[in-house]
């Protein structure tokens, strides 16, 4: 009964922690108190199928099929509650369920193999879980959340590197047994790792070239529009000084005839002509 209360809490916690990882990555179209009842319905759903795959098979069994009964309906629902594309988010989510599993079952095999509590054990997955969300947070969501809206497309290809891996690791960690029980299974399962951060730092470096690429052509296409609209003010501006100085001319050609006029005593002639001026800059306005 012990092991079966640590399995299905074991199994909960990482659930629940692995969610917390694709959330703080994600942007969610849903109201706080919907997303809220998903979770505790997705929360009944883990334990009661949990505590099913425990009856019928045991911890071997929940491990071969976990994918299918726990890994899938998240991601499904997650995507289902989130402004990403299916690529985006499978991408998003295969990749956190990816780092949570191969760490879960490092953690669980550190403590079977330094023979602690399963209290530790979940102490320790607690602090792994906030670390990395945190991190993930603070660091990861900005970046990841820009590249999604810069490059919306381009990602169906990369969503088969996450899904490629959680294979391997879920047949290596399951068949013919349990890795915690078979030394060659638990060699190749952490051998994984290696190529896992190599593939996985190609892929940020493609992402941020193609980041920086974009970045580049958007900011050349605004410093154009800049120009342009920069273009058509200095026009504007040679047009209304061109303005000035006909106004200039004529209104000194204006003042030396009325000089003219009042100098020869014709101050009617003037006061004609001034009127004829103030008329004429009327129908200008």
């Amino acid at each position: 009964m012990t092991d079966v209360f640590f399995l299905t809490f074991r199994t909960f916690l990482i659930t629940i922690m692995t969610m917390g990882m694709m959330a703080c990555m994600t942007e969610f179209r849903f109201e706080r108190w919907k997303l809220l009842w998903i979770v505790a319905g997705y929360s009944l759903w883990v334990v009661a199928s949990t505590l099913v795959l425990l009856w019928l098979g045991g911890e071997l069994l929940m491990l071969r099929v976990f994918f299918l009964t726990i890994s899938i309906p998240a991601t499904f629902l997650t995507y289902w509650a989130a402004n990403d594309t299916p690529a985006q988010a499978v991408f998003n989510y295969t990749t956190q369920i990816l780092v949570s599993a191969l760490s879960a079952s490092m953690i669980r095999w550190l403590t079977e193999f330094l023979g602690l509590s399963w209290l530790v054990n979940i102490v320790l997955l607690c602090i792994f879980y906030f670390v990395t969300i945190y991190l993930e947070w603070r660091f990861l969501r900005r970046p990841f959340r820009m590249l999604v809206q810069v490059m919306p497309a381009r990602w169906g290809v990369l969503t088969l590197i996450p899904c490629v891996f959680c294979g391997y690791l879920i047949l290596v960690s399951a068949w013919p047994g349990s890795y915690l029980e078979n030394t060659h299974q638990r060699v190749y399962l952490y051998a994984a790792v290696v190529p896992i951060i190599i593939v996985y730092i190609a892929v940020f470096k493609s992402l941020l070239g193609q980041y920086r690429a974009q970045m580049e052509r958007q900011s050349a296409a605004l410093l154009t529009i800049q120009i342009s609209a920069l273009k058509e003010k200095l026009q504007k501006s040679k047009e209304a000084e061109e303005k000035i100085r006909i106004q200039r001319h004529d209104l000194r050609h204006q003042l030396q005839t009325v000089t003219e006029l009042v100098a020869h005593g014709d101050r009617s002639a003037a006061l004609q002509f001034l009127d004829t001026a103030q008329k004429r800059l009327d129908e200008q306005k």
